[in-house]
């Protein structure tokens, strides 16, 4: 299945905190959002345009692409910490626009059938 640009920009939206025009609110969120395109678009897996590559980005930035500060480990953060709510998150934002991309297609499958 595949997703828009406009789609990805949504997600990215819903995941990076941006301020009240819908901008990045730092220079340190537009960083982040650049990593996590260039996962998204280069990583091991990656598919952009693609729901499946929505998908790997998502689990490439919980696993490898988030700052970790202090003394939490790369596995603390994947299983308990930042990653695994980053990671749940983002897939649970997908879920939601797969299955709303089903039920529009279900719609649009009925009136033409119908």
């Amino acid at each position: 299945m595949s997703i828009t640009d406009e789609a990805v920009d949504r997600f990215l939206k819903s995941m990076f905190p941006v301020d009240a025009e819908g901008n990045w609110k730092s220079t340190r969120t537009r960083n982040n959002v650049d990593r996590w395109m260039d996962a998204y678009q280069n990583a091991p897996g990656a598919d952009a345009g693609s729901v499946w590559g929505l998908a790997q980005g998502i689990t490439n930035w919980a696993t490898h692409g988030i700052n970790l500060r202090g003394d939490t480990s790369r596995m603390d953060s994947v299983y308990l910490g930042s990653g695994a709510r980053w990671e749940s998150a983002g897939m649970n934002w997908l879920r939601g626009y797969v299955d709303e991309e089903e039920t529009r297609a279900q719609q649009h499958v009925q009136v033409v059938v119908g």
